[in-house]
């Protein structure tokens, strides 16, 4: 007997993330958080700081789950829960040489942003970079006192966040005040059943076979498209066409 619906399959503009990406052109989207640790209650200790990114992740479901497909599978790859997750694997440590200014930070940065995710597992990093200088702004060179500040970098492929989901997973990790209450506690997360290879198989089929069917629905959506298409084309207000920009 074959359980169809209930695989958690990827959506094709989240897929295409996966199939675009080259050695050359990585698909994962990073940012730079600066912090401030005389802020925090008993001092920073990375250490407490990995264990309290566990805590607030371990019922978020987009920070757990990784990239799961089969060869016979013809369609989308399915979402599965990471039995083996390990965030030793995700929050990670480095340091920035001497003297920990701006051009060391946006190398190590740069270094960081050029590895690829590892796919065997969920599609994101968190580095946290110790060693900015204190004797000025490491990022903006001004002449701010850092006081030892420290950056983390965040680093998610686009297959699992764009720019406001992005946003709003790193700020349900964190608030912005050092006083702030503690963050309300997630319902708590049951991971999924993970679904069978043949489960993926079948209904990868299926879903493949019905796609003609989909067609018919999409050709109005299309048709309504191309009168404004000329139309802003006309105007020059219309994207340029491939290879002319």
């Amino acid at each position: 007997m074959f359980y169809l619906g209930i695989v958690d399959r990827l959506s094709g503009l989240d897929a295409s993330f996966l199939y675009f990406e080259t050695s050359a052109h990585l698909m994962h989207v990073c940012g730079l958080i600066v912090l401030d640790p005389a802020t925090v209650p008993g001092g920073y200790s990375f250490e407490t700081m990995r264990a309290t990114i566990a805590e607030r992740i371990r019922n978020t479901p987009t920070f757990r789950r990784k990239v799961h497909d089969h060869v016979l599978n013809l369609d989308h790859p399915v979402w599965v829960d990471d039995a083996d997750f390990d965030i030793e694997h995700h929050v990670r440590r480095i340091a920035v040489p001497a003297p920990g200014d701006r051009d060391q930070v946006a190398a190590v940065c740069a270094d960081i942003a050029a590895q690829p995710l590892d796919r065997s597992r969920p599609l994101w990093e968190f580095w946290v970079i110790e060693g900015l200088s204190p004797a000025g702004d490491a990022l903006t060179g001004g002449g701010t006192p850092t006081g030892g500040r420290i950056a983390v970098m965040t680093k998610m492929h686009h297959a699992i966040v764009d720019g406001i989901t992005g946003a709003t997973l790193v700020a349900s990790l964190c608030s912005l005040e050092p006083d702030a209450p503690p963050l309300a506690a997630p319902a708590p997360y049951e991971p999924p059943h993970p679904p069978r290879d043949r489960d993926v198989v079948v209904e990868g089929l299926t879903r493949w076979l019905r796609r003609p069917l989909r067609l018919p629905a999409l050709l109005p959506l299309t048709a309504a498209v191309i009168p404004s298409w000329i139309s802003r084309t006309r105007r020059g207000a219309a994207m340029p066409a491939p290879f002319t920009a």
